[in-house]
């Protein structure tokens, strides 16, 4: 079982994410389609945690037949501060980030890093890429 469904459709900052993730002991999978996010989490052994950019559209079917389903989202849009609108399984990130504020999200969620499974595959490949922050665009 992976601790992380990472939906994010970015190239560049799926990687940085899934590396980060990965490097502080989560065992994370990686996707940038959303019907393939879903699949995933219909799975026998669906992951712990959904952690997805909130621009890509199915944290409502997500909420809606998952409800105990942890989720951080993050976007590049203004953060509401308004937490009651929230449920009490997502936290909300706002673009950019830094990775000690999503391990903290998640962390509050219940979710803490399986440090004895070994890095899992990822899909699609990652490609060779430079070096990046969270302040990658999702476009």
């Amino acid at each position: 079982m992976h601790d992380v469904l990472l939906l994010e459709e970015n190239d560049l900052l799926r990687e940085v994410l899934h590396h980060g993730l990965e490097d502080l002991g989560f065992r994370v999978l990686a996707t940038a389609s959303a019907s393939e996010a879903l699949r995933c989490l219909r799975a026998p052994r669906p992951p712990r945690l959904l952690l997805m950019d909130l621009e890509l559209g199915i944290a409502d079917e997500v909420r809606a037949t998952w409800p105990d389903l942890p989720i951080v989202s993050y976007s590049e849009r203004r953060v509401p501060a308004d937490a009651a609108l929230w449920s009490r399984k997502e936290r909300r990130l706002a673009k950019p980030f830094r990775m000690g504020e999503l391990t903290d999200a998640i962390e509050t969620l219940g979710v803490h890093p399986s440090h004895d499974a070994p890095p899992t595959p990822w899909f699609p490949p990652p490609s060779q890429h430079g070096h990046a922050t969270m302040q990658a665009s999702s476009g």
